[in-house]
């Protein structure tokens, strides 16, 4: 069914009769048997597709909603610098060691050594 991401109007749910894609860029018109959400049902001025020549999008919210897409993209690239982060006293115990008899009794280390990835 397309769009698979975008927005759309008229017809019902899952059965857009007008479809614009995700970048703004191109409409699909799906309509053939005309909609009450048109005038005059569509059909005589919507193409089965094309590409949209101008588009203005308007936002609302003002300050506080420009404040919180601020917060949450920093939340985000926290979230992403975080992920890329390596915690290796988390993965290898604290400075290579474990609590229970370090390194060497790390069942880690012998998935390692089993995989040729030690040298011990």
């Amino acid at each position: 069914a397309w769009p698979v991401r975008g927005m759309g109007a008229g017809g019902g749910p899952g059965q857009l009769q007008l479809a614009v894609d995700e970048n703004l860029e191109g409409i699909k018109w799906s309509g053939a048997n005309g909609c009450d959400t048109f005038e005059g049902g569509g059909c005589e001025w919507a193409p089965d597709t094309g590409t949209i020549q101008v588009c203005e999008v308007w936002g609302l919210g003002g300050n506080e909603a420009i404040e919180a897409q601020q917060q949450f993209k920093i939340r985000q690239m926290e979230k992403i610098v975080k992920a890329r982060t390596v915690d290796r006293a988390a993965m290898f115990g604290v400075s290579g060691r474990t609590a229970d008899g370090g390194w060497e009794e790390n069942p880690d280390k012998f998935l390692l050594d089993a995989a040729g990835g030690t040298s011990s």
